[in-house]
């Protein structure tokens, strides 16, 4: 079976072909390729036609949603991640917690185990990201992956001292959010056992 896209180039629909980023095979691969470029206007652009309404959540044939693909990115601007996310989780309705199909793996674990400092910023200040209530398949939650990677950045040589420097930064916010995370639930315990 084949499709054909909107710019004119027939390719085979297969599974096969979806592989991490390769997108050429799915109807949302121009979503993909504005946040793989980093591109907020284009991506705003993209959700403004009728035909990527409420495609926040699609996947790739990786089984990555958008917000994972901007979590496995380097990005140099906090203002950029922010922005990117604003439009995925803000403004369309994109699900922050969304776990990768097949490793079960929110945006946030994937953006802490790759050090991508801006993005674990984002995902938790503007996409509201919780800490807390997701674990992995080793049932590690965001704050054991934040330090363990902290830890492990501790025992390297000189060298790496930025990197050392950014996963002590990661690991900070995660417990930040985590904790105003945790106060939260226990005032929302408080309450409902107060009109009990």
């Amino acid at each position: 079976m084949y499709i054909h896209l909107s710019d004119g180039e027939r390719i085979l629909m297969a599974a096969h072909l979806c592989a991490e980023g390769d997108w050429r095979c799915l109807p949302t691969k121009l979503l993909f390729r504005a946040m793989k470029d980093r591109d907020a206007a284009e991506l705003r652009t993209l959700f403004n036609d009728p035909r990527h309404i409420g495609e926040a959540d699609c996947i790739d044939g990786d089984g990555c949603c958008l917000l994972h693909l901007l979590s496995l990115i380097h990005v140099d601007d906090v203002e950029v991640a922010s922005e990117l996310v604003k439009i995925v989780v803000v403004e369309n309705g994109g699900n922050v917690d969304m776990h990768h199909c097949r490793r079960g793996e929110t945006p946030l674990m994937v953006a802490v185990l790759r050090g991508n400092c801006n993005v674990v910023k984002a995902l938790v200040g503007i996409g509201g990201a919780d800490p807390i209530g997701h674990v992995d398949w080793k049932g590690r939650s965001v704050v054991d992956m934040a330090r363990e990677e902290a830890e492990s950045c501790r025992n390297m040589s000189d060298g790496d001292k930025e990197e050392a420097k950014s996963r002590e930064m990661i690991l900070n916010c995660v417990e930040e959010a985590a904790k105003k995370s945790s106060d939260l639930l226990s005032t929302r315990r408080k309450f409902t056992s107060n009109r009990k």
